[in-house]
């Protein structure tokens, strides 16, 4: 299953202005795999705070076992979501 996060965070935590904060993102972003995450893509509007993701998962207790070790440093929206065109073809059927 598909899914698009999106994490807020303040400047206290922005790993841009926090080196702890920064590898531990890093770390977690880079072991996606070992959790059964799949990272799909990573986006960042830096000026608001806010990262883009968008993984693959087949349970939300991956998702939340993944992210556990930065849980406190963003504000978390987690939407599952499906591929347009494919959702488009399916009802043409």
């Amino acid at each position: 299953m598909i899914f698009h996060i999106i994490a807020t965070h303040n400047y206290e935590t922005c790993p841009a202005h926090n080196e702890e904060v920064r590898q531990t993102f890093a770390k977690t972003l880079m072991g996606s795999e070992e959790k059964q995450v799949k990272v799909i893509s990573t986006y960042v509007n830096a000026p608001a705070h806010t990262f883009y993701i968008t993984i693959e998962a087949d349970a939300i207790e991956n998702i939340y076992q993944w992210l556990d070790p930065i849980i406190t440093d963003n504000h978390y929206d987690i939407e599952p979501v499906a591929d347009m065109m494919a959702a488009l073809n399916n009802t043409n059927q």
